[in-house]
């Protein structure tokens, strides 16, 4: 059986595990799973990472598979946008979305806070006229995009990263459709505080960001990330929804590394996955 997530045998294992299914459609669903699972959200940032590792993989066919699974979904992440008039903060672990239950009251699929709430949060401030002359709600070119305040604000102020990712997806973007734009940065028009999470979202939408998710709306992409001791304490492939979660969502650019550590029929392992997608 193949380790479900793996990074390297002699070091520690980040697991990568989706909790969306047929039951558990919404954020407010999947995020309390998430958490009891002692798992982490996944953020933009490590979004970001896991795309450009699994493009790295020198083994085509290995690499165009995990592609489909890392680049052809969105990724909603407990990155939040806060709003309070014409002002708005981007908050890199939004605590009120982390504690967000299918009970939590919501106004049009947001939560409500307070002006107080929001001044209480200790991130950097963005004007919506900022956030206008930087460009939003439309595709943009990749100069705008690594020098967005937005864009830098959710990865944290890692301006290699933005810059590595945006290479990475424009020439990707050019190659397949000879376009010359994408990542656009999409945010709502919100008029009391509230509060929602950001979405990185997938190739065939030229990896936007946007915070247009309803909390309460089906389509949520949560994904956890833990960290274990070692490859052995990895959870093992044992049944077709494992096979699935390995498939779509939860693979590093090192799973080369362990094939050839322990020998498997990888092309056989494949096809199984390949099944069960098609269904």
């Amino acid at each position: 059986m193949l380790p479900l997530i793996m990074d390297n045998l002699n070091a520690p294992v980040r697991i990568y595990q989706p909790f969306w299914d047929a039951k558990n459609k919404t954020y407010a669903q999947q995020m309390p799973m998430l958490l009891a699972a002692g798992a982490t959200p996944l953020s933009v940032e490590d979004g970001m990472q896991r795309r450009l590792e699994v493009a790295a993989i020198p083994e085509k066919d290995i690499r165009e598979r995990l592609m489909q699974g890392w680049f052809d979904t969105h990724l909603d992440t407990a990155v939040g946008i806060a709003y309070n008039g014409d002002k708005a903060k981007i908050v890199l672990a939004s605590p009120l979305l982390l504690s967000i239950t299918p009970d939590t009251p919501l106004k049009d699929g947001a939560l409500i806070i307070t002006p107080e709430q929001y001044g209480s949060i200790r991130e950097t401030e963005l004007t919506r006229k900022q956030l206008e002359r930087a460009g939003i709600n439309d595709r943009l070119s990749k100069s705008r995009v690594v020098n967005h305040p937005g864009w830098q604000a959710l990865v944290g102020g890692d301006k290699h990263l933005l810059g590595e990712y945006a290479d990475l997806l424009f020439s990707l973007v050019k190659e397949r459709y000879n376009e010359n734009s994408a990542m656009g940065f999409y945010v709502t028009n919100e008029q009391c505080p509230s509060v929602r999470p950001w979405v990185l979202d997938g190739f065939d939408d030229r990896s936007f960001a946007y915070d247009r998710r309803h909390l309460d709306f089906p389509y949520a992409r949560l994904v956890g990330v833990r960290t274990v001791a070692s490859e052995a304490s990895a959870p093992q492939i044992s049944d077709d929804a494992q096979r699935f979660a390995l498939y779509r969502a939860t693979v590093t650019g090192q799973v080369r590394n362990v094939l050839a550590a322990k020998p498997v029929d990888l092309s056989a392992e494949l096809g199984k996955l390949e099944k069960i997608v098609s269904r």
